[in-house]
């Protein structure tokens, strides 16, 4: 059994009977051109072995490539989360053998070979990892990929009565600092400890830190300091340090493992990816660098006058037109800020200057103010003029734009309990989010303008 690193998540294994691509992502730089892999790679698409079948994790957009799957074959097998966006996606591309999971629920892929899907954490949004199983004259050699999927200890206990040693683990490590979009820092000490208990509760043979093989590019940099806050360095002396059982290393872009009743590290071994640079360097972890203020550079060179006057129709008539309907059927979203008699700030960031609105909820309504003499906001964001055009004309997704955007929201409500007086904090749903998206339905239909919003076109 021979596994490959080809960057990032995307994984080939490859055995005799049977070659599968795990989250497929061949091309520099993705997630619509705001990342790139990291250690940086080259990859000869037409090198790459013969493909049996895909496995594809979720639809996030460093997981699901657009651009990669259309020069993959579509007549072999994918196997995906029971999720209507990614079928959906994966038919307009011409994917003909669709496979959906389902957690613990063994797919054969050939007589010798075969994944059992992990669970999901959520029904909400539907993620599995899977462990690979290769059956060799009565042996059987395996691969957890864990992916982006954290695993409970139930779950945990189910694999280690399954399987008696799993022989390599792609584990989870880096607890990324994501929630910083939406000025919601995650608890990266409770993520860490629990991806430090999972690797360590398994015992592989060969853990290997994975699944987060990438950085931010050009004027987006700045994000690298501020949102990877562990290191595989970290990570790999930490598992070696606890663990009496298991030894942990770094695998990079062209590296090849191949697994017997040992395994052994090939580095740079692969015929079709080599690592260009190890530029992990550029993901050092510095909470105290500058953040650069918010400014539109207009990649696409749109008029600042059209973006000027897109900006102001869309929140003046369109929004506006939302928010008095969705107030008169008591739509959800519209009446969580009524309720909480919330504020909701937009502000727009042009070329050329900026733009803001505040819709102050009641009981009677909302007032919409844009001067100095709004009231405090418990939600904001502020966006460029240029993403925001392209988010609702659907030339972005939702995961492109994040860069050119910060959220925040924090809505405090006080309250008698029977231990006292608790203020509980709770995070407001974006109105300006679900405007676009209403939009975007009523104009194209829900399935087109869900795959748009997510990228996933």
């Amino acid at each position: 059994m021979e596994l490959t690193s080809v960057g990032h998540a995307c994984w080939i294994i490859k055995t005799t009977s049977t070659t599968i691509i795990t989250d497929p992502v061949l091309m520099d730089p993705f997630e619509q051109g705001t990342v790139t892999a990291c250690p940086s790679r080259e990859i000869q698409i037409p090198k790459l072995p013969k493909l049996d079948a895909i496995f594809i994790s979720h639809r996030h957009l460093d997981h699901f490539h657009v651009p990669t799957l259309k020069k993959l074959p579509t007549n072999i097998p994918v196997f995906i989360p029971d999720d209507r966006l990614t079928k959906l996606a994966l038919q307009q591309i011409g994917f003909q053998d669709i496979r959906t999971m389902k957690a613990f629920v063994e797919q054969k892929v050939n007589d010798d070979f075969s994944l059992i899907p992990l669970p999901s954490i959520t029904d909400d949004f539907i993620e599995h990892g899977a462990i690979f199983v290769h059956t060799e004259k009565e042996k059987k050699y395996t691969i957890l990929n864990q992916v982006d999927t954290p695993l409970s200890d139930d779950i945990i206990e189910v694999i280690k009565s399954r399987f008696k040693q799993i022989d390599v683990h792609l584990a989870m490590y880096a607890s990324q600092d994501f929630g910083w979009f939406n000025g919601q820092p995650e608890q990266i000490a409770e993520t860490y400890t629990q991806n430090l208990h999972v690797a360590l509760s398994l015992e592989a043979k060969l853990v290997v830190p994975a699944a987060a093989g990438f950085r931010f590019v050009d004027r987006f940099d700045y994000l690298n300091h501020l949102l990877f806050p562990i290191s595989q360095e970290r990570f790999i002396s930490d598992v070696k340090k606890l663990s009496k059982n298991s030894n942990c290393e770094a695998i990079n872009p062209g590296d090849v493992l191949q697994i017997t009743d040992t395994i052994n590290i090939q580095q740079q071994a692969a015929e079709f990816v080599k690592m260009v640079e190890n530029d992990l360097y550029r993901i050092n972890y510095d909470p105290t660098g500058p953040v650069p203020k918010l400014v539109d550079e207009n990649p696409n060179n749109y008029p600042v006058a059209h973006l000027r006057h897109f900006v102001t129709t869309v929140i003046e008539q369109g929004m506006t037109a939302y928010l008095n309907a969705a107030l008169q059927i008591a739509e959800k979203v519209a009446m969580e800020y009524r309720q909480h008699n919330a504020t909701y700030r937009v502000e727009v960031v042009l070329p050329d200057g900026e733009l803001g609105w505040s819709f102050s909820f009641s009981d009677s309504g909302y007032t919409v103010y844009t001067g100095d003499d709004a009231p405090r906001p418990d939600a904001r964001w502020r966006i460029t003029g240029s993403a925001l055009l392209d988010l609702c004309e659907g030339k972005k997704g939702c995961w492109a734009i994040r860069p050119e955007s910060r959220k925040w929201s924090n809505v405090l409500l006080a309250k008698r309990t029977p231990v006292g007086i608790r203020a509980i904090q709770f995070e407001l749903p974006d109105l300006l989010t679900h405007f676009i998206l209403n939009m975007q339905i009523r104009s194209r239909g829900e399935e087109q303008a869900m795959l748009s919003y997510f990228g996933l076109t």
